[in-house]
Order: C-alpha cells, then structure tokens, then sequence
C-alpha cells in the first residue's frame, strides 16, 4: 500500500511540474494581477506572465471560438466572432492562455480571417 502512495505522489509530482504544452487555452479565472493591467479600452491585448506564457485577452460584442495554428516559429491565433451586436449591448472580455516554446516565434492574429494588431503587449 505505501508503495502505491509513493508512486502515485511520484506521478503528481511529475505532472505537476511538467512544462505545458505549446498551444492556447481559454481561462476562466484570471489572476488578479494579470485582470489589473487589463485595459478596457483595448481590444486585443497581450500580457506576459512569470509562468513563461502570455494572456491573450479578446474583447467582443459576440461570441468568440478560438484556434491556433503552429508551423515551427509562425504561430496564427484565429478568432471566429458570431452573434455581435451593438456596443451598447455590453462587451464581454475572452482570455486566453498562450504558451510556446522558445522566445523567437511570429504571432498573428486573426478575427474572422482578418489580420488584427494587438493594442497593446505588456511585459
């Protein structure tokens, strides 16, 4: 018995502090210090954390499904917004967790096929 709680902590432990894989991940809770250098204003940003990753955060009257496409060092985040409405209808903040390997990679964003700039980058 006590050498299967040794090897399933060896396991957490191993999962636990595994590097994530690159990709991009929707967040549903924001840590506070990253939710305080969000501007309201913008409507894409890029916030860097300590974890070695980024938040992508997306504002938008609709809906919005992400993906992401990697080819080596161009990396392509592609929005799709559905159902937009007016401003006045209230916008909604989508955030997103980036994580790629290495620090020379090309990143695009796209909304509805469209090539969008980011408003701002924080580091």
């Amino acid at each position: 018995m006590k050498k299967i709680i040794l090897v399933f902590t060896l396991f957490l432990t191993l999962v636990a502090c595994s590097k994530p894989t690159p990709g991009l991940e929707e967040v549903t809770k924001v840590p506070k210090d990253i939710q305080e250098q969000v501007n309201p204003e913008y409507r894409l940003q890029s916030i860097w954390s300590e974890e070695g990753g980024s938040y992508i955060i997306f504002q938008s009257t609709g809906d919005v499904e992400a993906d992401i496409q990697i080819d080596g060092k161009s990396v392509r985040i592609q929005f799709e917004e559905t159902n937009t409405k007016d401003a006045s209808f209230g916008i909604q903040q989508y955030t997103y967790y980036l994580y790629l390997e290495g620090e020379d990679n090309f990143l695009e964003v796209y909304v509805n096929d469209e090539s969008m700039p980011f408003n701002t980058i924080v580091l």
